[in-house]
């Protein structure tokens, strides 16, 4: 069981993560829209460039960033304990 400290730092690094890619995916289509200036794109892609960068592979349970299976966006070991319970559809136990 986490601490309460733990579950506030991962609560707000998702929060960051959902932001950041809302952020991110309109700065792209300012950028990508050939009817506004030029300044506009350019200023968008700059601050892209600028931004920090948030990891996309992040566990939707611990938030750990490490040993992440992409499509379920889990760590590996929420990924077999889910196996091993049977909540990952089509997921059956090879030799764990």
């Amino acid at each position: 069981m986490k601490n309460k400290k733990q579950l506030l730092k991962d609560n707000l690094l998702r929060k960051q993560s959902a932001l950041f890619k809302k952020r991110s995916l309109f700065l792209k289509t300012i950028i990508l829209n050939e009817y506004l200036p030029r300044r506009y794109r350019q200023c968008a892609q700059n601050y892209i460039s600028i931004s920090r960068k948030i990891p996309n592979n992040i566990c939707k349970e611990t938030a750990q960033s490490r040993s992440i299976i992409k499509i379920f966006k889990l760590s590996r070991h929420t990924f077999r304990k889910y196996a091993e319970i049977g909540f990952l559809p089509g997921i059956r136990r090879s030799s764990w």
